[in-house]
This record gives structure tokens, C-alpha cells and sequence, in this order.
């Protein structure tokens, strides 16, 4: 309740746009953004009505608090309890992360899911436990609502999969391709019903926000600005790993 950033104004009216056209039943224009951001809208979406912007963001906060803590626990599955404790605290205090999960915004969403993603694909890869290759699918599509660039996880995935079923039949390979992909589709499907009803449009809608005077007037400098701005700000190290 300190500060509002820049964007948050504007996320508040994509969540009330969406939970409007939710209760309502236009279930095929609850695009409101082209990032998508529909698991901000979901999760902010129970204090969009309160006065204080304290009061609106506990709903999103508290929900992002439950993902870090089932993080941890996989965590916990994978190097067992202390680096689950530890890691969990670790993210817990994580400055950026404690910044980013405070706003009305989708960052912070789309790198909690896509650990998740990760943690559970390697979980299955320990357990050979299905369940934990329909939390990774599932959590690659939530990191995809949250913001675009969560489609990373798909390629990424879906290789790692045949990496470690390499040894296995094109049968097998390929069913446990399915249930990722079973996993991702149907995840993408509940939390953003549009694809059901007008699939081909919601990616129109996508590429007609991104063309519109109202975006472009906000992202004027082109994206040399935000590789210049990593180049500077970031180090060595960082720009090794971002290349690799």
C-alpha cells in the first residue's frame, strides 16, 4: 500500500473487465491484455471490488504464496528436507521475486510457474510417477497465461522428455509426449475458456493488441531498448547463461 507502479492502474482495469465479462458469460472476450496476464486477473480477481490497494492484492499475493510453497515441496521430493526448507526460504526472501509478487503484474507469475514446470518435470524424472508430468504441463500453461514468453517451457520441455525416454520405445516416448501436451491444452482451456469458444481468435485478439496505438504509444522504444538495458545493467555471468 505504499507505492503504485506504473502499470497497476491499468492491470486493475483488466481485472475488472475480466471478472465483468466473466460474470456475464462472454466467455470468448476475456482477453483483456495481449501478455495474456489471465492468472493475475484470476488470482487478483477477489479483491478487485475493495477501496485500498492493500486489500486487492492480498488475494494475488496469497496465491503466489501457495505456489512458492508448492515449489518448495517439490523441492523437498527432488534433494530431500533441508534443501526444501532452505530453498524455500531462499525464494521466500528473494528481493526481486518479494518485490514482483507484491504488484498488480505477471512476472513474478510466470517465473514461479515456470519453476514449478521444471521442478515437477524432474520429479517425474526421479518418481517415473505420472501425476508429476500432468503438474508439469499444467504449470507450463500457467506460466503461458501469465505472460507470453512462458511458451519457452513447450520446446524446452517437451525435448527434455525424449532426452530422458531415450532409451525407451517410440510408444512410450510418445504417449508421455501426449500427457504433457494433454496436461498443457486442457490447463490452457480452464483458465482461459476463450480458446474453447473462439480459439484461432483469441491469438488474433493477441496480435491485434500488440499492433494497437494504445500498446505501441507505451512500447515507443523499440526492443533494442530492453537489450541495451540487460547489457547494462546485468553482468558477465548473467549474459553467459542468457546467451547459453
Amino acid at each position: 500500500d505504499r507505492f503504485v507502479t506504473a502499470d497497476e492502474p491499468r492491470w486493475q482495469a483488466n481485472v475488472a473487465g475480466f471478472t465483468t465479462k466473466l460474470a456475464h458469460g462472454q466467455i470468448g472476450e476475456l482477453l483483456q491484455q495481449p501478455h495474456p496476464g489471465i492468472t493475475t486477473q484470476w488470482f487478483a480477481s477477489p479483491g478487485i471490488w475493495q477501496d485500498s490497494w492493500t486489500a486487492k492484492k492480498i488475494p494475488l499475493i496469497a496465491a503466489q504464496c501457495i505456489l512458492l510453497l508448492f515449489a518448495g515441496y517439490l523441492t523437498k521430493l527432488l534433494w530431500g528436507n533441508i534443501a526444501g526448507y532452505i530453498g524455500t526460504l531462499f525464494l521466500a526472501l528473494n528481493p526481486f521475486l518479494v518485490a514482483h509478487t507484491r504488484i498488480y503484474a505477471m512476472d513474478s507469475l510466470l517465473a514461479i510457474c515456470l519453476l514449478i514446470s521444471i521442478l515437477s518435470l524432474l520429479v517425474w524424472n526421479k518418481e517415473k510417477q505420472i501425476r508429476y508430468l500432468v503438474y508439469a504441463g499444467a504449470a507450463a500453461a500457467l506460466a503461458f497465461l501469465s505472460k507470453l514468453p512462458g511458451i519457452i517451457a513447450m520446446p524446452y520441455e517437451l525435448i527434455l522428455i525424449i532426452l530422458y525416454l531415450r532409451k525407451s520405445t517410440l510408444k512410450i516416448i510418445s504417449q508421455h509426449l501426449g500427457i504433457w501436451l494433454a496436461a498443457f491444452i486442457v490447463t490452457s482451456c480452464i483458465v482461459l475458456p476463450s480458446f474453447v469458444v473462439r480459439p484461432l481468435g483469441v491469438l488474433g485478439d493477441m496480435r491485434e493488441f500488440f499492433g494497437s496505438g494504445d500498446y505501441t504509444a507505451l512500447h515507443q522504444y523499440g526492443v533494442w531498448y530492453y537489450i541495451g538495458t540487460i547489457i547494462f545493467l546485468t553482468t558477465p555471468i548473467h549474459i553467459a547463461t542468457l546467451i547459453i
